[in-house]
């Protein structure tokens, strides 16, 4: 006999807070780092001791300075205009299904091909924005060095 248990619950995933690192205050950063790690007293003979104090100081200066925080389903491309269009595209959905006419079913297909040509527009755009900005030969330049080094 096989049973099968259907009230099982979901297991939630936790997504740890990274850091925002185009919000950051960089000027003030700096200069709370270097004025929390002027004091540290390096020379002790106890390495772990020695390693701990400057790693605290530089995480409370990035505490300080540097915006955290974690979305659930980050989108890179994701826009306010998307949003208006997702709300659009969700509330002639609903009204399809209060009241099914053929009337309401070609605003929703007219609202779905629109958010999908914008959404499909802006990935584009994103995945073009973040391409143009690597470097390619100065990437194979340090691969190719590091590789050469590695050998002798």
């Amino acid at each position: 006999m096989l049973t099968v248990d259907l009230n099982t619950k979901r297991s939630l995933t936790y997504t740890p807070p990274g850091w925002n690192y185009k919000k950051a205050n960089w000027s003030k950063f700096a200069s709370r780092s270097d004025i929390l790690t002027t004091r540290i007293n390096i020379n002790t003979r106890q390495i772990n001791k020695a390693n701990k104090t400057p790693t605290k100081a530089i995480l409370s200066a990035a505490h300080e300075c540097i915006p955290s925080g974690s979305r659930k389903n980050y989108i890179p491309y994701w826009s306010e205009e998307l949003q208006a269009l997702h709300e659009e595209v969700t509330e002639a959905r609903d009204n399809v299904e209060k009241e099914p006419s053929v009337d309401n079913n070609i605003c929703l297909k007219a609202k779905t091909a629109r958010f999908r040509r914008e959404s499909n527009t802006a990935v584009r755009n994103s995945w073009h924005k973040k391409t143009a900005q690597l470097n390619l030969e100065k990437r194979w330049s340090e691969t190719v060095e590091t590789c050469q080094i590695a050998k002798w």
